[in-house]
C-alpha cells in the first residue's frame, strides 16, 4: 500500500456500526462526510444492529444525501456490535478498513492521516488517540476526560486497541479472519491478541485524534462495566487456550482480589500524566476513585458473575 497526495489515494471504508443511536450517528457522519480526501477514494458504510427507534431510518435519510458516498446495511441475526462490523467489512471495498463507533467524531484530516500512515509497509494494526470530551464540568464528564481511552496501554500491554479507534488493512483480516461476533464485549481484546499471535505489528498514532463524548449518567457507566464483565467470561469460555493463564479473563468469582478496591496509589500513578486527572481538585480525584472502584470495578465482576450463572456450561461462540 501506498500513498502519495499527488497520485491516487488509498481507497478506505470507514465501517460504523450502530444500535438506537440517531443523534450520535449524526454527528458521527457530519464529521465523516467532511473529510478532505478524495470522494472517489473513500466509502462509509453505516451497519444497524436491530435498532428499536428511528435509528435506521435516520441512517437512511442522511445516507440519500451522500448516495455515491454511504451505504446503510442491516444486522438482525446477531444482536453484536462485532456482527455488525463484520457485515460492514463483508461489503467493503477498501484496502484500509478504519472502524468508529457511532457517537465518535473526527478531524476533516482523518483519512489523510490514516492513508500516511498505512503508507508504510509495516502497518497493518493501529489504534488512534481518543479524547474524551463533555459539554459541562460535571463530575461524570472529569470522570471520562481522566479515565478515557489509554489506547497507547492496552497496545502494548494487552495487545489490542478498541474498536472504536481502530484502523486495519484488508491483507490483515483476510489472514486471521472477523471479528468474533458471539462476543458481547471483548471482541477488540480478542481480535487484537489473534492479530499479535499471527506477527502484525501493533502501532499507536497519536496524531491522528478520535473525539468520544463521556457518559452522561451512572446506568451508563454501569452497564458498560456488565457489558464488558459479561465479555470477559465468554472470551473465557469460547478462546480458553488462549487466554488460560490471563487472570482478569479467568477469574474465581470467589476470590475477594475482584471485589476489593484498587490500592489508591496503583490508581493514582495509572492516571498521572493524564491532564483532567493532574488538575482534578482532591474531592475530584476521590470521586473519580470512588467512581472506578464501585460503578466500573464492582459492575465488571457482577457482569462476570452474571454471564457465569447464566451459560454455566460454555456455549460455542457463534
Amino acid at each position: 500500500m501506498s500513498y502519495n497526495e499527488s497520485l491516487i489515494p488509498t481507497f478506505i471504508s470507514m465501517i460504523i456500526p450502530v444500535y438506537n443511536d440517531s443523534e450520535g450517528l449524526i454527528s458521527t457522519l457530519k464529521s465523516v462526510v467532511a473529510q478532505e480526501y478524495v470522494p472517489e477514494c473513500f466509502e462509509i458504510i453505516v451497519v444497524d444492529n436491530g435498532s428499536t427507534d428511528a435509528t435506521y431510518q435516520t441512517a437512511g435519510d442522511f445516507a440519500g444525501q451522500y448516495p455515491n458516498l454511504i451505504k446503510v446495511l442491516e444486522e438482525n441475526t446477531v444482536q453484536s456490535s462485532y456482527a455488525a462490523r463484520n457485515k460492514g467489512v463483508g461489503i467493503a471495498r477498501g484496502e484500509i478498513l478504519c472502524f468508529i463507533d457511532a457517537d465518535m467524531t473526527v478531524e476533516s484530516d482523518y483519512l489523510k492521516r490514516v492513508a500516511r500512515l498505512f503508507s508504510q509497509s509495516s502497518v497493518d494494526y493501529a489504534g488512534c488517540k481518543v479524547e474524551v470530551f463533555s459539554s459541562d464540568n460535571s463530575m461524570l464528564g472529569i470522570y471520562g476526560r481522566a479515565t478515557g481511552f489509554p489506547v497507547e496501554r492496552y497496545l502494548f500491554d494487552d495487545h489490542f486497541a478498541p474498536t472504536c479507534c481502530l484502523v486495519v488493512s484488508r491483507a490483515l483480516i483476510d489472514k486471521i479472519g472477523l471479528f468474533d461476533s458471539g462476543l458481547e464485549s471483548g471482541g477488540d481484546f480478542e481480535f487484537g491478541n489473534r492479530a499479535y499471535r499471527a506477527g502484525f505489528n501493533l502501532q499507536y498514532s497519536p496524531d491522528i485524534i478520535m473525539k468520544h463524548p463521556a457518559r452522561k449518567s451512572i446506568r451508563q457507566l454501569y452497564n458498560k462495566a456488565l457489558r464488558v464483565g459479561r465479555g470477559l467470561r465468554q472470551i473465557s469460555c469460547y478462546h480458553t487456550e488462549h487466554f488460560k493463564n490471563n487472570r482478569s479473563i479467568n477469574r474465581n468469582i470467589l476470590n475477594p482480589v475482584y471485589y476489593l478496591p484498587v490500592p489508591p496509589w496503583n490508581f493514582h500513578r495509572a492516571l498521572k500524566g493524564n491532564k483532567a486527572w493532574d488538575n482534578a481538585l482532591v474531592r475530584e480525584k476521590i470521586a473519580i476513585y470512588l467512581i472506578y472502584c464501585v460503578i466500573e470495578r464492582l459492575g465488571k465482576q457482577a457482569g462476570y458473575i452474571y454471564e457465569k450463572l447464566k451459560n454455566r456450561q460454555c456455549p460455542k461462540s457463534a
